[in-house]
């Protein structure tokens, strides 16, 4: 069990007219796509050295996935390339990454002219380079992260023993597999012979239609996606899918816990957080059965040690904030392109600048992440806490946090509000209690302005640089 194609074949056998992958209208069995595997995985061999790369400009498609895949059996490095990216982030990547060959959507080969598999290609093993991926795009600077087939097989098994993933699981993933999350739900469907819906867009009224044609039973979604399609459904009174078992989230908390009728919505389906990131995979998850406080993302996965450390690198004792420093068989091998100050290794542990703490119970709290600390008043405040202060309040459906520079107090605070729709109209007043009562003064915002029409990334998160555009020209919005 080392590589990431390794039961491909088996599922084909086994259940070769069972469909596979959808996105969109298009759609491949089993047998379909281990074919094209197998032929398109020759033809990159040929045409690459044996630890070369492949550049895959291709959007969220099938396409994409018989690309990554084929690349993967190959045993040669898949460079997975966004769409959103501007020119000179393009540019950027393109001088310091190795490239041996770039397919497109102009330059996907018709795999029925390719000639039939014959070239024999070594088998990748834990070692070999699987893919790179890219973060923080948005921010103008990306990093390229490089993981293994052995890091993303290790992943999938330590996921497989907390989710129980099926061969007769519907997947629906509803974001761009240039975001990890998405990859990986690709990744863990191949591997262990789940059906996986691909998403092209975030549309929730298509996700919705796609999720309740396929009879989905596992949705796996950021916070702010999920609760989009469980609010649509809500209103319609129909469930998101009435074969529905498990809703899993990650890229950030999930505040507010579930109404009456949003449970209605998911039925009885189970909602498991979990924490991690690109570089780091999973850290920790929040399981019911071990009953996590409201504010934690769980404990650490089975083969995960979390270590909290202080400013100078030493460990910081139970309940002290610190940054989150993780080692497990399930992190990255390095950057290829671009470093941030905050991440680090240390001696096998790794950090991405995350800042938390472990309670006596071991259950892990997040604070905030470095980089979106904010200085104001000569005090240190994590974006985060006050985006969840006011994010409990009934009338929030989304909230952000940032920070403006001004001389008097180092940063003012700012907040970005968009309303639920359920007639609450709150003021200021009520929110500025809320922060200076659980956060104190220095963490009330000067501003709230309202946005209607949410920015979200190709992730499916929020897009606070968009946000902070809109900042610049703030006029144009309404406020409390």
């Amino acid at each position: 069990m080392t590589y990431l194609t390794e039961f491909l074949g088996a599922h084909a056998a086994e259940r070769p007219d069972d469909v596979a992958l959808y996105c969109s209208k298009s759609q491949l069995t089993w047998a379909e796509l281990f074919n094209q595997v197998e032929i398109l995985g020759a033809w990159i061999a040929s045409q690459t050295p044996e630890d070369g790369s492949v550049a895959i400009d291709i959007p969220t498609s099938i396409e994409f996935a018989v690309t990554f895949l084929a690349t993967a059996n190959a045993g040669r490095r898949a460079i997975i390339y966004d769409n959103t990216w501007s020119p000179t982030i393009r540019s950027d990547v393109e001088k310091s990454v190795q490239v041996d060959l770039c397919v497109s959507q102009t330059s996907f080969p018709d795999i029925r002219t390719l000639p039939c598999a014959s070239l024999s290609i070594k088998t990748p093993d834990a070692d070999t380079p699987l893919m790179v991926g890219f973060t923080s795009g948005s921010t103008g600077k990306v990093k390229g992260f490089e993981r293994t087939h052995g890091s993303w097989v290790s992943s999938i098994l330590a996921a497989q023993s907390e989710f129980s993933m099926r061969h007769d699981d519907r997947v629906c993933a509803p974001g761009s597999v240039s975001f990890s999350l998405f990859l990986y739900a690709l990744a863990h469907c191949i591997y262990v012979g789940a059906s996986l819906r691909l998403c092209q867009q975030f549309q929730p009224k298509n996700i919705l239609a796609d999720m309740r044609s396929d009879r989905s039973t596992v949705l796996l979604a950021v916070p702010t996606q999920a609760k989009l399609l469980i609010d649509m459904a809500s209103r319609s009174g129909v469930p998101l899918s009435d074969s529905l078992r498990l809703i899993i989230t990650s890229g950030a908390k999930w505040r507010g816990g579930i109404t009456n009728d949003q449970q209605c919505a998911i039925q009885n389906a189970e909602i498991l957080e979990f924490y991690g990131a690109s570089e780091l995979s999973f850290v920790s998850i929040a399981r019911p059965g071990d009953n996590p406080p409201a504010n934690s993302v769980g404990k650490a996965f089975d083969g995960v040690e979390i270590d909290i450390r202080g400013a100078d690198g030493t460990s910081l004792e139970q309940g002290r904030t610190g940054a989150i420093w993780v080692r497990s068989p399930m992190l990255f091998s390095r950057y290829v392109i671009g470093e941030s100050p905050e991440c680090m290794w240390d001696k096998g542990f790794f950090t991405v600048g995350d800042h938390g703490y472990l309670d006596t119970d071991g259950f892990l709290y997040l604070a905030g992440r470095e980089m979106r600390m904010i200085i104001t008043s000569g005090a240190n405040l994590y974006a985060e806490a006050v985006e969840a202060a006011i994010g409990v309040h009934e009338s929030v459906e989304n909230v952000s946090v940032i920070g403006i520079d001004e001389a008097l107090r180092g940063q003012r605070v700012i907040a970005f509000l968009k309303l639920k729709q359920n007639g609450c109209k709150p003021n200021a007043r009520e929110f500025a209690a809320i922060c200076r009562s659980q956060l104190g003064r220095h963490a009330i915002p000067s501003k709230f302005y309202l946005v209607d029409d949410w920015p979200l990334a190709a992730s499916g998160k929020t897009n606070h640089q968009a946000l902070l555009a809109m900042a610049n020209a703030p006029e144009a919005l309404p406020q409390l």
